[in-house]
């Protein structure tokens, strides 16, 4: 919440854990976009293909997430949030 207050509009506000619990991702970026209304998700894999160049890892609908069993590294969770113009 405190970040988003120094988001531009047409800025982008990553939201990342360490975790793979609900509680910790999903959760908080629904809840943080029933405050925010001005944020919308974008999907991580276009940011990825955006900024990167390359396919991203597989994504989860919008999100990114890297599972421990999948993808052979710590649990992550990445949300990209765009404040409109």
């Amino acid at each position: 919440d405190r970040a988003a207050g120094f988001t531009r509009k047409g800025g982008r506000l990553a939201y990342a854990t360490c975790s793979l619990l609900p509680s910790e991702n999903e959760r908080q970026i629904n809840d943080f976009l029933a405050r925010s209304e001005e944020f919308s998700v974008l999907p991580a894999a276009d940011v990825w293909r955006e900024t990167q160049g390359t396919a991203a890892p597989e994504c989860d609908g919008p999100y990114l997430r890297l599972d421990p069993a999948r993808h052979e590294t710590d649990g992550f969770f990445v949300a990209i949030l765009e404040r409109a113009v």
